[in-house]
């Protein structure tokens, strides 16, 4: 006889949830109750509906595999009775159910709509209809503003959900869905109101079969899917409402049309209250609209201020490792992604934060520092650049030529340990400063012997090294006057020689033209000249002069004019087309022409008839209308300004009438360029050369081809000389200037 179990021997009490395995599928209404919407209360307003049955235990059952037989002994079992299931008595079950919506009203409505979605026994009490004082408990006692109450077609479960509930479109599903359209008691995101807003004026082409009339019954909304959230006055339906109105219209239109009693009389009274509340809820919106807009600016107001409480904290722990002050209130520091938060600070975040904020912060010192020592020595720059210009105000202005500039200055000996400290300016510094100035003519001296000798360095064994002293010279010493009337022409020693010609990258190079590339920061001169410097040789020669000794400045007075025989023999010894030029012109051409028929140079200086036609033909120096001139008698105008200017000024302050280019007035070109020269023009005018019309007697003639600008009449022509004489006779204008008081005619 085979075993019996206790279950087929009748003696096992049955299971406390019996048929577990096969009872525990989900109701299909409440399948989705952890997403799905919050919309009406339960119908049943019992306390039974609470399951008694979550949370038992299920009984163990042995189980067989195969025909395997389990031996057991029955008297055992025969000995004892099963005990009887115990019921939950009414009573107790509703002093539960009591005693839990009494904690419920503690909670606000966002806690509630949370914990209606932690299972379904807690949906199911908090949805049932004896739970809406629980609802209106939380809502008119939510911190800081009662929330307002719910339109009549709305429940109170429905009302949290759309002021409090999650930021998800109710269509969709999108997340971060701000906008709340309480017309339409919906949560909407932009594209579903675009897929499902209808415009009331294409209404008949969308829906060609219903009554346009019954958009009356209809809630709308004046915010269109396409307009950004900014109102109109057009009425906008969702189209589900659309749909669902229709429907209940038809089945009052099918009442009506069947003969049913009463079914016009229902359809009056509906549509009489549809309309009533179809205004109550377009025009009940603007209250809920401002308590939404409040509860915005009090939440960010809420984290606004949690974020400080946040920042305060972090600050005092890091203020407490060591860090410093500064550092910890930088703006940066600030904004960064563990401090910029508006969550509280614990224990976990702090740990999970510190090493980064600390990392950070050691960073941000070692920045700091760094351009604390970077303002400082700005600063003291800035202070080692103001006694320089003090200093060049009362020099002798043409030694700007030979002056460094004024970035250079805090690099000299005089500066250096004064710039380089990494503290703040004192006041005790100034002693210091006071020798520094002392100490500062010497360094500039030094500064501008050391940079004359780099360019010596270049020059050839055969010239004299003769190098002196180049000390700035103050306005106010008594040797003032002869340094600047002849002084200043070998202040640089060898260098301001006329056959010291250096090969720039643009153009040659010579005479005070080197000087204006020192303060470049790569000098703008590659090396020695030789070709340039036998041109120069060979003009000097040709005007009398011996080449060791005659300066650029003496040739500048000279100004005289050559032709290149070279040039003349390559055109088969015929002036025409030759052109003439200054010999710094010439000494350029020559450098330039590299050819075989430029070996050797060769010039024939001008006779004074041919040199007065060729100036006559000259342009205008062009130079002369440039702002790069300035006077060699004070420093009063601070920025260069044109020659006429500085003639007047001149005339008027020094009483000067004839000034003297590189004496009383001088051109200073910017750094690394130098005065353009005059432009070769041509000998001959026409096929008649000047030395045959000399040769036969003829009388060269200057061109007349300018014209009085002051003169009403501008018939007359005048040649160079003769403006100038006839400005000073009917104008009293004694310096005519160019392009000023008279005009060159194209």
């Amino acid at each position: 006889m085979p075993a019996v179990t206790r279950r087929q021997s009748g003696k096992l009490p049955p299971p406390r949830n019996a048929a577990a395995s096969n009872n525990l599928e989900v109701d299909s209404e409440h399948d989705d109750f952890m997403d799905g919407e919050l919309t009406e209360l339960e119908e049943s307003s019992s306390d039974d509906d609470f399951d008694e049955n979550v949370g038992c235990e299920t009984t163990c059952e042995a189980q067989e595999n195969g025909n395997v037989e389990i031996c057991v002994d029955r008297s055992v079992y025969e000995q004892e009775q099963a005990p009887e299931p115990q019921e939950t008595r009414p009573a107790a079950r509703y002093a539960f159910h009591a005693s839990g919506r009494s904690i419920f009203r503690r909670l606000t409505p966002r806690d509630l709509l949370q914990l209606a979605r932690t299972s379904k026994a807690l949906r199911k009490v908090l949805l049932s209809r004896a739970s809406v004082l629980v609802w209106k408990s939380a809502r008119l006692e939510f911190p800081g503003m009662p929330v307002p109450d719910p339109p009549n077609d709305v429940s109170e479960p429905q009302w949290a959900n759309l002021l409090l509930g999650e930021t998800a479109c109710y269509q969709c599903g999108t997340k971060g869905t701000q906008r709340v359209d309480f017309a339409l008691h919906r949560r909407v995101c932009g594209n579903c109101c675009k897929d499902n807003l209808v415009y009331s004026v294409k209404f008949r082409s969308k829906f060609p079969d219903f009554d346009p009339s019954i958009l009356d019954l209809i809630p709308h909304t004046n915010i269109g899917g396409w307009s950004h959230g900014h109102s109109s006055k057009s009425k906008f339906y969702w189209t589900s409402d659309v749909e669902a109105m229709a429907a209940k219209v038809a089945q009052f239109q099918k009442d009506i049309h069947m003969g049913k009693t009463g079914a016009q009389k229902a359809w009056n009274e509906f549509r009489s209250k549809r309309i009533l509340h179809v205004d109550a809820v377009v025009n009940g919106c603007k209250p809920y609209k401002q308590w939404l807009r409040a509860l915005a600016c009090r939440g960010a107001l809420q984290k606004e201020i949690i974020e400080k409480q946040r920042l305060q904290e972090i600050k005092a722990r890091l203020l407490a490792t060591g860090f410093d002050k500064v550092d910890v209130d930088s703006w940066g520091f600030r904004c960064l992604d563990g401090v910029k938060m508006n969550t509280e600070l614990t224990e976990r975040s702090w740990l999970r934060i510190r090493g980064k904020l600390a990392e950070y912060l050691v960073q941000q010192k070692t920045e700091r520092i760094k351009r604390e020592r970077a303002e400082f020595r700005t600063t003291r720059e800035g202070m080692a650049k103001r006694l320089y210009a003090n200093l060049v105000l009362q020099t002798l202005p043409i030694q700007l030529f030979y002056l460094p500039k004024d970035d250079v200055v805090p690099k000299l000996l005089c500066f250096e340990g004064l710039v380089d400290r990494d503290t703040p300016v004192s006041p005790q510094e100034s002693d210091d400063w006071d020798k520094a100035l002392q100490n500062l003519p010497q360094c500039l001296s030094d500064w501008m012997c050391q940079r004359r000798d780099e360019f010596i360095a270049m020059l050839p064994p055969g010239f004299n090294d003769d190098r002196g002293s180049m000390l700035p010279v103050p306005l106010s010493s008594p040797i003032v006057d002869q340094m600047r009337r002849g002084g200043m022409t070998t202040f640089a020693g060898r260098l301001e020689l006329a056959i010291v010609v250096f090969n720039g990258v643009r153009f040659p190079l010579f005479g005070r033209d080197v000087f204006r590339t020192w303060p470049q920061p790569q000098t703008d001169v590659s090396s020695f000249s030789q070709r340039g410097s036998q041109a120069a040789a060979s003009l000097v020669t040709l005007v009398g002069l011996m080449p060791p000794r005659t300066t650029c400045w003496q040739m500048d007075q000279l100004d005289q004019r050559f032709i290149c025989m070279n040039c003349y023999a390559a055109r088969g010894n015929t002036y025409a087309r030759l052109l003439a030029g200054s010999w710094r012109s010439c000494v350029e051409h020559f450098v330039n022409e590299q050819g075989s028929d430029h070996v050797t140079p060769k010039w024939r200086l001008l006779a004074p008839d041919e040199t007065t036609y060729v100036k006559s033909r000259e342009s205008i120096d062009q130079c002369e209308q440039a702002k790069r001139w300035q006077c060699n008698h004070c420093t009063i105008m601070k920025l260069p300004e044109n020659r006429a200017t500085v003639v007047n000024h001149l005339c008027a302050q020094h009483g000067i009438k004839q000034p003297i280019d590189n004496q009383d007035l001088f051109y200073f070109p910017s750094p690394g360029d130098r005065r353009p020269p005059r432009q070769h023009v041509p000998l001959v005018k026409g096929k008649a050369t000047a030395t045959a019309q000399a040769s036969s007697g003829q009388k060269v003639l200057p061109s007349k081809n300018l014209m009085c600008t002051h003169c009403v009449h501008k018939n007359r022509r005048f040649d160079l000389q003769g403006v100038k004489q006839h400005l000073q006779a009917k104008h009293s204008v004694v310096n005519g200037v160019a392009g000023t008081d008279f005009s060159e005619i194209l």
